[in-house]
């Protein structure tokens, strides 16, 4: 956690040497837990909101200039539910894992001695629950905010982690401009056992899952949720009659919720099926998220699985041959830009992503790119595009890598964002960094590949650089 000293075995050098060696471009290498002596960098600006062991507030990241909402979480009252083995909050090393368009971006993670903080993304649009009347009634609106959720759900659960406190306040929109949304709050999520099960009641009394209070339980406890968010946004009314916990909770247990045309009276077939298949009482029988995605209700009304945005891959810069040119730009889309900013990307990334799982298959994207090539021409393309953008080498490309591909990092690296960068490879604040700083994050460069060539030149005429020749290096490498 940052503090005493630790001594290594020559055998515990060549592990931590193989792990170096094994490193791949992913924001999470970017995300681990550094530690401060101060919060120096942020500048709090009001509190918008509290919980038993934490506060989230709002405040400026003063080296960006970004409104964040930074969740401090104090160490002291933590519960051995919410530490993993290696005393990590569970929330911080799932947040670390998570790359997906409809989940709420993470900046950094630090400590101090007192608490923890994870920098978020500020959604300037409120939460759902603030956005609950009449005015939220449009089945096509509804379908296009359910779907957005279902896709980040699909996403981690597919990694096998459930959220357990899906509800309209965990909702977050972006922007008060658009509807677009994140699933946010991570607090009481957890990985499933190796038997694919997870136990102990977590989340809000109204959209709790039956199977919660009776014991084990699966992923399928979101889906549950948000059958109870649907009800509640198309309604307008609480799922339960009861006055305190222990009345809703009994409720749930004897009477759960039903869908029928006289609970959601006025309603079209499609989504009455759509919502009963989340609210099914037997979880195994109860629809997946990623099977959701796929119904008729949600592909008929989702503006953003119908609307053609047309895709922008055409558009994308030269591939970035440097691994340290690579990894600068990750982490400038990764931990500096706001989701804002890519909009109109994050809707094609969904387009593209037709089974919903958070991850564009090559499968997805060559069908996609027939719509513009001929056959032979759009395999090819695939191939290419697989081979300069999946930094990871696990045949997928990712939210970030979408983003990278994408954008043109002409713009995008300017003084002010590839100094941001330096700042995380200058961990000790010594304003230089050697070359042992930027593999210590991104791995070994490969200085023997030939566009790693001044690279090399500049370390061995240096052993250290400066940030103005940092910003220097990385756009020579980015020509």
């Amino acid at each position: 956690m940052g503090c005493g000293i630790i001594t290594c075995s020559s055998r515990s050098k060549k592990s931590i040497a193989r792990r170096l060696k094994n490193i791949c471009l992913e924001p999470e290498i970017f995300l681990g837990v550094r530690n401060v002596p101060t919060v120096d960098n942020y500048e709090i600006l009001e509190i918008l909101g509290s919980g038993g062991f934490s506060e989230v507030a709002l405040a400026i990241h003063n080296p960006t200039n970004q409104k964040r909402a930074l969740k401090i979480i104090r160490k002291s009252p933590l519960a051995v539910q919410q530490l993993n083995p290696e005393f990590m909050i569970i929330e911080m090393k799932l947040l670390r894992t998570l790359d997906h368009p409809n989940v709420l971006k993470c900046f950094e993670i630090f400590e101090d001695k007192e608490n923890y903080f994870l920098a978020l993304e500020y959604c300037e649009g409120g939460n759902l629950f603030q956005k609950l009347g009449p005015n939220l009634r449009d089945e096509t609106r509804i379908a296009d905010i359910i779907y957005q959720i279902l896709s980040g759900i699909a996403y981690f659960h597919d990694k096998q982690i459930v959220h357990r406190d899906i509800k309209p306040e965990n909702i977050l929109i972006e922007s008060s401009e658009t509807w677009n949304v994140k699933v946010a709050d991570f607090g009481s999520a957890c990985y499933l056992d190796k038997n694919k099960i997870a136990e102990g009641v977590f989340g809000s009394p109204f959209y709790l899952a039956p199977e919660v209070l009776l014991g084990y339980y699966d992923e399928k406890v979101d889906i549950w949720s948000l059958g109870v968010v649907l009800y509640v946004m198309v309604t307008g009314l609480a799922p339960y009659s009861g006055k305190n916990v222990k009345e809703i909770v009994n409720q749930i247990i004897d009477c759960p919720l039903r869908i029928n045309a006289k609970t959601m009276p006025g309603q079209s077939l499609l989504m009455l099926d759509f919502a009963r298949q989340l609210l099914e009482i037997n979880p195994s029988r109860r629809i997946s998220a990623k099977d959701a995605l796929q119904h008729p209700w949600i592909k008929r009304n989702a503006k953003s699985k119908t609307q053609n945005t047309g895709i922008p891959i055409n558009i994308c810069s030269k591939p970035l041959k440097s691994k340290l040119a690579q990894g600068v730009f990750m982490y400038i889309v990764s931990c500096l830009l706001k989701s804002k900013d890519f909009c109109t990307l994050s809707n094609a990334f969904r387009e593209i992503d037709t089974n919903g799982n958070g991850k564009i298959e090559p499968h997805e994207l060559e069908n996609e790119l027939k719509k513009l090539h001929p056959d032979d021409d759009a395999k090819k393309k695939t191939i290419n595009f697989f081979k300069d953008f999946d930094y990871n080498n696990n045949n997928f490309i990712e939210f970030t890598e979408f983003i990278m591909a994408c954008s043109d990092h002409q713009c995008l690296f300017s003084n002010e964002l590839i100094g941001g960068a330096f700042e995380k490879f200058d961990e000790d604040g010594d304003g230089i960094v050697d070359l042992n700083d930027i593999e210590k994050v991104i791995g070994p460069l490969e200085l023997k590949e030939d566009c790693n060539f001044e690279i090399k030149g500049r370390f061995d005429k240096k052993k250290t650089i400066d940030k103005k020749e940092f910003i220097d290096l990385i756009k020579s490498l980015a020509e």
